[in-house]
């Protein structure tokens, strides 16, 4: 439990998520959305019966971002104070990735219908929570407790020290903040995917209808106000995948349920679980589904194949050729010197790059090289590119020999 919270550990560790959560949602909502209204026009004008994604959907999910956000920052600050992330809207309490315990502990559910105004009193509610306590503890002592004792949570295995039943020393929620953190992170961008996506499927189910006007824009609040069954579901996979938090391909579940196998009752391998979850679903986000590679999984054939219906095709069709378009401009500007992947394998050749300046998964802007890889899934994207551009480089000057170094 220290292991995995030190791992997530730091604000600079938690900035690069949030900004990789960002670029991920905008770069879902805007032009993988577009290219896949482009696919379905054409689908469509070929004779392609069904329903389609419609380019309005991009303006209806940025219109929802920007909405979103009053909803987005109180659900982040109900996690923060729970240590559990925030609900949305028809989900049941359950165990999330790195939170144990969260379906035995109270957590909050996303409240649309917050204001601004609404934020301000949460958040002083949150600060003068922890006040109260820590002036509580010297007056609230009961008589009756053991002197010195353990007090458990069911968020974690480390216990905070009590005496006479009053935590004193919060061992293991001190040890759980970055966990807190983490919740609080993974609430807002849940929430705000969630709006973005409901009212891009609201958008939709109107254009379907044929409506123009007055009742389009009625019926687009009336879908969103009243979402059906499916919307939410699909509108909570959809936020859950981009945060990150998806239960990941079979390969990345069957890796999981490795890790977490018990021996002789310790699941021994549990320390190295954040790498397998988050790394196997950033694979998955950047590698599997943004690029050709993706052909090789069964699901994404069955989707590009039609088998999942005309929306499945037409998404999965464009993430893949916006992806690959993506890959194509970091390979353009690690040919300019702007990106750089991996660098040299061999010690002295690595010593030698990095002491020419040269900074590995990064972007260079002036004279300054910026981290990229822990950007998320479209950090990987550039650093996978600028590393095929180095092979291809080398390979293209007849010395293939340095192409593993």
């Amino acid at each position: 439990e220290y292991w995995i919270n030190g791992l997530i550990s730091g604000p600079a560790t938690h900035a690069t998520y949030s900004i990789g959560n960002t670029i991920l949602a905008l770069e879902k909502a805007g032009p993988e959305t577009a290219v896949a209204s482009i696919i379905g026009a054409i689908r469509r004008a070929a004779g392609r019966p069904g329903e389609v994604v419609h380019l309005g959907e991009v303006r209806a999910q940025l219109a929802a971002a920007a909405a979103s956000l009053p909803a987005a920052a109180k659900a982040a600050a109900d996690a923060f104070r729970t240590g559990v992330t925030t609900r949305l809207p028809g989900e049941t309490a359950r165990s999330l990735p790195f939170q144990p315990g969260t379906q035995f502990s109270p957590g909050a559910t996303l409240d649309e219908t917050v204001r601004y105004s609404d934020v301000g009193p949460a958040v002083f509610g949150l600060v003068r929570g922890l006040r109260d306590g820590l002036v509580s503890i010297g007056s609230l002592v009961d008589a009756n407790a053991p002197l010195v004792g353990l007090q458990y949570s069911p968020l974690g295995a480390i216990p905070d020290i009590a005496v006479r039943g009053v935590p004193v020393l919060p061992l293991g929620t001190a040890a759980r903040i970055p966990s807190r953190f983490i919740a609080s992170i993974h609430s807002f961008f849940r929430a705000m995917n969630y709006s973005m996506a409901k009212n891009g499927m609201a958008y939709r189910t109107a254009a379907e209808e044929g409506l123009e006007g007055n009742a389009f824009d009625a019926r687009v609040a009336d879908v969103r106000q009243n979402p059906t069954e499916q919307i939410m579901d699909s509108a909570r996979e959809s936020a859950t995948q981009l945060t990150l938090m998806g239960k990941g391909s079979e390969f990345v579940q069957a890796l999981s349920r490795l890790t977490n196998t018990r021996i002789l009752g310790v699941p021994i391998l549990k320390f190295i679980d954040p790498f397998v979850h988050i790394g196997g679903n950033i694979i998955d986000q950047s590698i599997v589904q943004r690029t050709p590679v993706g052909l090789l999984s069964q699901s994404i054939r069955d989707d590009v194949m039609g088998k999942n219906g005309n929306i499945a095709q037409d998404t999965a069709m464009a993430r893949m050729l916006v992806g690959t378009g993506l890959s194509i401009a970091f390979g353009s500007l690690a040919a300019e010197g702007l990106v750089s992947g991996s660098g040299p394998k061999d010690p002295d050749h690595a010593a030698m790059w990095r002491l020419a300046g040269n900074q590995a998964h990064s972007l260079r802007i002036g004279d300054v090289w910026y981290g990229m890889n822990r950007l998320g899934p479209m950090g990987m994207l550039a650093s996978i590119s600028a590393d095929m551009y180095d092979v291809a480089h080398i390979a293209a000057s007849g010395d293939m020999l340095l192409a593993g170094s």
